[in-house]
């Protein structure tokens, strides 16, 4: 859905440079000026799906506060877990980066990933979680799935409910 929505979308110059940061250095190594340089960056750029960046704005956009506030009707699992608002669009960055290192290269998820769907709490989940607390002072850098379902599930029900003028849309109990 998100690479419908954006489907031209281009990050800004400066991100696309820092993308590919790399290429800009080498041509500089061999000899071209920061303008040739800089072009050629922009150039390896071209092609380039953006889908993380896609997703990340799509997320933000069509999200709103109730997922900092909230109870989760359908899913045991704690708000206070979760992610914090300030630390929302890191989390984003974090769950894409590890749902792509599990598909593509075979990583396991972590193991608070399944929390919320069970009754029970692994012990090993729980030291995760203490683990990034004391980094962040908030919930898991990488919250379980049930917490990741129910943002993107309010993104694309806030889309599609402002795409169609549909002013509430009732699920599970929830109007939204």
């Amino acid at each position: 859905m998100a690479n419908f929505v954006y489907q031209d979308f281009v990050p800004d110059e400066a991100k696309q440079l820092e993308t590919k940061r790399t290429v800009k250095e080498l041509a500089q190594k061999y000899g071209l000026t920061e303008t040739q340089a800089k072009k050629l960056t922009l150039e390896a750029c071209k092609g380039i799906s953006w889908a993380k960046d896609k997703f990340i704005r799509f997320i933000l956009e069509y999200t709103d506060d109730s997922i900092f506030t909230e109870e989760d009707n359908l899913f045991n699992f704690p708000i206070s877990m979760a992610p914090s608002k300030q630390n929302f669009e890191k989390s984003l960055a974090d769950i894409y980066r590890m749902r792509s290192k599990a598909g593509h290269e075979g990583q396991p998820f972590p193991p608070q990933v399944g929390l919320g769907t069970r009754p029970t709490v692994s012990i090993h989940a729980m030291t995760q979680f203490q683990r990034d607390f004391k980094k962040t002072g908030t919930g898991f850098i990488v919250p379980p799935a049930a917490w990741f379902e129910r943002v993107v599930n309010l993104a694309l029900l806030t889309y599609i409910g402002r795409l169609t003028n549909v002013t509430k849309i009732a699920v599970a109990d929830k109007v939204y």
